[in-house]
């Protein structure tokens, strides 16, 4: 009885593990087709802006005829958008975000270069 009890409740644990969602400081809203820019900084009033910036991408797709299974790649992280636009000091920072169906989405992060101060 305790190994039965055991071994249903180690499988459930490896079942149930990837039901949680992970936290982010955005969350995009869903729906048949969705595209839209948005703030991801909320803190303006000590920065400037540069027209100076870089951009990294996260992409997701759902196959839903074959195998059911989700799959996504990329790094929409700021540190890859300020390596990809060789920008040394974040200004502000907005997301671009994508959605087609539920299918096919892409996240992007977008940075861009604070002045100096003077």
């Amino acid at each position: 009885m305790k190994q039965t009890t055991l071994a249903l409740f180690g499988f459930s644990l490896l079942v149930l593990c990837g039901c949680v969602a992970p936290k982010s400081e955005f969350a995009p809203p869903s729906g048949i087709f969705c595209n839209y820019k948005a703030p991801l900084m909320l803190n303006y009033d000590k920065s400037s802006v540069s027209s100076t910036g870089g951009a990294a991408s996260a992409e997701y797709f759902h196959d839903i005829l074959l195998t059911g299974l989700d799959f996504g790649w990329g790094d929409c992280s700021a540190l890859e958008a300020t390596r990809n636009g060789r920008i040394n000091r974040i200004g502000t920072a907005d997301y671009e975000f994508l959605n087609i169906l539920g299918i096919y989405a892409k996240t992007t992060v977008h940075v861009y270069q604070a002045q100096p101060d003077k």
